[in-house]
């Protein structure tokens, strides 16, 4: 009878050891944060919208996912240089915005951080330790090709306008133009050249990829841009629907609460220890907008049914 007694008390320790074990591979333990904060400086407004979204994301995914006692701090940079953290204190810091992650690059010398910084794609050389992810609030060039090749089935080459503000982004899109067999042609231009330079393309491309390029797409310049680019019958592909209600043949945009949850879902990543096998993110989702009355005099065809993403016309 003891010797029975001992196995099952041998077989309820070893039960009890496996619950033990387990526990600490279930989501709930595996947290890599004590608390998350939402950095953002309170001079770039632009992301006031994102940083509430955000929020919202990451109390759905990451603190029911994760740990019910997971805290969100929404900090300005004033906060954040005078927060002080713990030596052990493990933090998930997401920041909105150019000057958020300046503020984060003197960290303490044991940095027990992650950090997600969102922001738009700069030329600047960016901090790549292996304890930094970059999500870019803009579409990745890579879709933009891709999606005007499947759209318009170019026959001639597209073209890009550049200024030096924007020469440093023009590789990534001859990388995708290379990756899906179109040919690119880019000419360098400024403010006062741009309207010449476009009246001498006249039936030698497909169509025109803008860049966010204050320089040369500005409240001065882009009507009569866009003018000059309609009485060429050249189409002109934007970055936003503001744009493609000016005149912007097609434009692409990342909605604000795709970006939400993409960051949300990358913080959600962090903090439960899954796999990451990349240091730079986009938005997941590009929705379309489609100037219909644009496209129509023009006479294009426009191959709407060669793509999956949602479509907007706009009349």
């Amino acid at each position: 009878m003891d010797k029975v007694s001992d196995n099952i008390a041998k077989i309820c320790r070893q039960f009890l050891l496996i619950c033990m074990l387990l526990s600490l591979f279930t989501p709930g333990s595996l947290v890599l944060a004590d608390n998350i904060i939402l950095l953002q400086s309170s001079s770039e407004d632009l992301y006031n919208n994102l940083s509430t979204e955000i929020k919202s994301q990451i109390l759905t995914e990451c603190v029911d996912a994760c740990d019910k006692n997971l805290q969100i701090l929404q900090m300005n940079i004033d906060g954040f240089n005078n927060y002080s953290a713990s030596p052990d204190e493990d933090l998930l810091i997401i920041t909105l915005g150019v000057r958020a992650y300046q503020a984060t690059l003197n960290p303490p010398s044991s940095d027990n951080r992650q950090y997600v910084h969102a922001l738009m794609p700069k030329k600047e050389t960016l901090e790549t330790a292996n304890n930094r992810f970059y999500f870019f609030i803009e579409v990745n060039p890579k879709d933009i090709v891709r999606l005007t090749q499947q759209l318009l089935k170019p026959e001639k080459p597209l073209l890009i306008f550049y200024s030096d503000e924007t020469a440093w982004r023009i590789r990534d899109y001859a990388e995708a133009s290379t990756k899906y067999g179109i040919e690119l042609k880019t000419i360098k231009t400024s403010f006062t050249k741009i309207g010449r330079d476009l009246s001498q393309t006249e039936n030698q491309y497909a169509a025109v990829i803008m860049l966010p390029d204050k320089e040369l797409y500005n409240r001065q310049t882009i009507r009569q841009v866009l003018l000059e680019g309609f009485t060429l019958n050249l189409p002109f592909i934007g970055y936003s629907s503001a744009l493609a209600r000016l005149g912007t043949t097609i434009s692409f945009v990342s909605p604000l609460n795709q970006h939400a949850k993409d960051i949300g879902g990358l913080a959600h990543k962090l903090i439960s220890r899954q796999k990451i096998n990349k240091q730079f993110f986009y938005s997941s989702k590009v929705d379309i907008k489609v100037n219909q009355n644009i496209s129509d005099a023009m006479d294009l065809n426009i191959n709407e049914s060669s793509v999956d993403n949602e479509i907007e016309i706009l009349e």
